[in-house]
């Protein structure tokens, strides 16, 4: 059977590290010409090509969430840290942690 055109899906669930009950999906769609290959090893080849740049698409933007929740945290952790120093220096008693 000849294919001339295929579509790949790729998606992963994870976790937030940082808080309970929130998840992130992330997914990536991709359509390849596959021209006029055979059934064979070369069409299985043209997939598996495919198939691995959506995989690599998906990690990329799956690590580029978890580095941004980290700066995040990293950001809110800062902050506290001095709303903490101020208040401990007495030089707003109102600040709230």
């Amino acid at each position: 059977m000849k294919l001339k055109r295929g579509s790949i899906h790729a998606s992963h669930l994870f976790n937030n590290p940082y808080e309970s009950h929130s998840n992130y999906r992330v997914a990536c769609d991709l359509e390849g010409e596959f021209g006029e290959l055979e059934d064979g090893p070369d069409q299985q080849e043209k997939i598996k090509e495919l198939q691995a740049q959506a995989d690599a698409h998906v990690a990329q933007h799956k690590q580029q969430i978890l580095d941004a929740l980290e700066v995040k945290k990293q950001a809110l952790f800062e902050e506290r840290r001095r709303r903490y120093e101020a208040r401990e220096l007495g030089e707003d008693p109102n600040i709230p942690f």
